[in-house]
């Protein structure tokens, strides 16, 4: 698919096998968890998607005491967003860095931080295909 490759061209990154897989021969974007996948031309980067992404584990932004620690920009990079929840919630596909091919939700606009799903883009997407795997 000439998009994938340019997406990947463009920002300098190969995105996870399972998530290139499911581009190629299911779809890109369409039905999936909560409000569907975004296709690559309506995902959005979060930071800079070459860049490792820095948690390897829950940022709990609750935590906060002050306006100035909210969530650091670098925390932001290598991730892209795959699906939207609605009021601002999403779910993100890790692509670089420790946790690369792993699928986290940020819960950010109502405070209370980045959690890992502990699943892949292909166990994330099945169990929402068939709940309980």
């Amino acid at each position: 698919m000439k998009e994938l490759r340019t997406f990947e061209e463009f920002f300098s990154v190969t995105l996870p096998s399972d998530y290139r897989q499911f581009l190629l021969e299911a779809g890109n974007g369409g039905a999936g968890p909560y409000y569907g996948l975004l296709p690559l031309s309506g995902a959005f980067v979060y930071g800079n998607l070459a860049k490792p992404f820095a948690l390897t584990g829950e940022w709990d932004q609750s935590d906060c005491q002050e306006p100035e620690d909210e969530i650091p920009e670098t925390y932001r990079d290598g991730c892209l967003a795959i699906s939207e929840h609605g009021c601002g919630y999403w779910s993100f596909l890790v692509v670089t860095g420790p946790e690369r091919g792993m699928v986290w939700d940020d819960f950010t606009c109502v405070g209370t931080g980045i959690r890992p799903t502990g699943k892949s883009f292909s166990a994330w997407y099945r169990g929402w295909l068939k709940p309980g795997l």
